[in-house]
C-alpha cells in the first residue's frame, strides 16, 4: 500500500483516488433496488511489524465480510442489512447495502500473509510490512579521539610555521611602504602616478 510522506501531489493524488474509491463504491452499492450504498470510513497506521486497516462496519455480520488480496489491490466488500421487522418507517438515516473498498498494496506483499478480525464493528486488516521496508536502526558510535604528547609538537610545529609566514608578510608589506616610488613620464612628458621600483 503506498503511503507518500514528504511529496504533497503523490499524497493529493493518493486522496483524489481514495474520493473516487467512495464514489464508485457508492454507484455499485446503489444498483441495488431497495438498499442504498454506503462506504465505511477507513483508518490506516503502521504498526511496527504491520500497516494496519481499520473500517467502522457496525452492524455487519462477519459472514457479510469479504477481504480479498487480487491483483495488488486489497478488495473489502460487504453488506449491511437493513432491519426487516418493522411495519412502518418514521425515519431511516442509517446506510444500508453493499459497500467496496480498494487500497493498493506493496509489489512484494503475499496475500497469503494478511490477517482480519471483526470485533465490536471494527474491522481490522493487518498487511505484514516486507522486511526491506521496515525501518532498521543504526548505532552511533562514541568514539572519542585522545591527545597524545606525541601529537602536541606536530600541532606546536604547525603553529609555529603559521605565524612565520604571517611574520614574513608583515615584513614584505614594511618593505613595500619603505620603499622610495619614482615618477615615469609618460610620452607627452607629463608625470604620472608614482609607481614601485
Amino acid at each position: 500500500m503506498a503511503v507518500f510522506r514528504g511529496d504533497p501531489l503523490l499524497a493529493e493524488l493518493q486522496v483524489m483516488g481514495e474520493d473516487m474509491d467512495r464514489a464508485f463504491g457508492r454507484l455499485l452499492a446503489n444498483q441495488g433496488q431497495s438498499s442504498r450504498g454506503w462506504l465505511p470510513p477507513a483508518d490506516i497506521y503502521e504498526t511496527e511489524d504491520d500497516v494496519v486497516i481499520e473500517l467502522d462496519v457496525p452492524g455487519c455480520q462477519s459472514e457479510n465480510l469479504s477481504v480479498e488480496a487480487v491483483d495488488g489491490q486489497l478488495v473489502i466488500t460487504g453488506e449491511r442489512q437493513p432491519k426487516d421487522e418493522a411495519t412502518r418507517r418514521y425515519r431511516s438515516e442509517r446506510w444500508t447495502g453493499r459497500f467496496v473498498r480498494s487500497f493498493t498494496l506493496q509489489p512484494n506483499v503475499r496475500g497469503d500473509d494478511v490477517r482480519a478480525d471483526y470485533h465490536d464493528g471494527v474491522l481490522s486488516v493487518h498487511v505484514p510490512k516486507p522486511e526491506e521496508t521496515k525501518p532498521k536502526r543504526i548505532s552511533i558510535s562514541r568514539e572519542r579521539k585522545q591527545i597524545t604528547k606525541t601529537t602536541q609538537p606536530a600541532t606546536a610545529d604547525a603553529d609555529t610555521a603559521w605565524r612565520r609566514r604571517i611574520d614574513s608578510a608583515r615584513n614584505g608589506a614594511q618593505a613595500l611602504a619603505t620603499t622610495p616610488l619614482r615618477r615615469v613620464p609618460s610620452a607627452g612628458g607629463a608625470p604620472h602616478a608614482p609607481l614601485a621600483p
